[in-house]
């Protein structure tokens, strides 16, 4: 995952007093689609190791629907419900996942419903659930760039490099936003759904 939000975002590697800046490769919608649910022709930095320091940029990479963000994200809904219904702990990869949706979309809720209605409300919504994690974590990301590049803009680097990138950033952060709004407005279908079929299982208990 690291990889894929690296390619989303850029960075800046620092090394030996070098700075090192790597642009996003989100240029368009088709890429970010192809990160999302899976795509030909995409662009993707590598890590060398643990470390990151020299990553290498691979081009026309051919992402698996299971190895996208939305494929991922079918997976974890498959795990936590799974573990619901046996009453089993959830591990510390499923709870991180559910932290990182927040509670705008609470997924642990909607396992519970789904599990008293017999009713399905999550299964068509991971491409909205790995969308928003991915728009979570490029906020979260940029967010640390942002000071990263403050901290640099300190030293002795090059004015016309943190302004070229900051502004390549602030391109990303506009694309990210608009997919904000858009994932907003997925996610109060989905919970409208929800509440209806709540008020419906209270309704018939009363009577």
């Amino acid at each position: 995952m690291r990889d894929s939000i690296m390619s989303m975002t850029g960075t800046i590697v620092v090394t030996n007093n070098n700075v090192h800046f790597y642009d996003s490769l989100a240029q368009d919608e088709k890429s970010w689609i192809s990160h999302l649910k899976g795509g030909e022709s995409a662009s993707i930095y590598s890590c060398d190791n643990v470390s990151c320091l020299h990553p290498s940029l691979q081009r026309n990479i051919t992402i698996l629907p299971e190895k996208s963000y939305a494929g991922k994200a079918k997976q974890q809904l498959k795990n936590l419900k799974i573990n619901f219904e046996n009453n089993s702990e959830f591990t510390d990869s499923e709870i991180a996942f559910l932290s990182s949706i927040g509670d705008i979309f609470p997924i642990y809720d909607y396992i519970t419903l789904e599990a008293i209605s017999g009713v399905t409300i999550l299964d068509s919504s991971s491409e909205l659930i790995a969308s928003y994690t991915l728009v979570q974590h490029l906020k979260e990301v940029i967010t640390e760039i942002r000071r990263a590049v403050t901290s640099l803009g300190a030293k002795q680097v090059s004015n016309e490099h943190l302004e070229r990138y900051l502004k390549e950033l602030n391109r990303v952060q506009l694309f990210a936003n608009e997919k904000w709004t858009s994932l907003q407005t997925d996610a109060s279908r989905i919970d409208k759904r929800a509440r209806l079929i709540e008020q419906h299982l209270i309704a018939k208990e009363k009577s």
